[in-house]
């Protein structure tokens, strides 16, 4: 139960960075 909330938290928080740091490092998808 809460390890399934903590892998939800942990994935909206990775989307969110991924979005705002995503055109300041090249663009793309913000993967590395």
């Amino acid at each position: 139960m809460l390890s399934g909330l903590v892998s939800v938290v942990v994935g909206l928080l990775g989307g969110l960075v991924g979005v705002l740091i995503g055109p300041m490092d090249g663009g793309g998808t913000g993967s590395a």
